[in-house]
């Protein structure tokens, strides 16, 4: 179970590793 607060952080996460 993914909870909302759980994929935003990943998208950061993910968004800070793109960088």
């Amino acid at each position: 179970m993914l909870l909302p607060f759980q994929i935003f952080f990943k998208m950061k996460d993910e968004r800070l590793e793109s960088r």
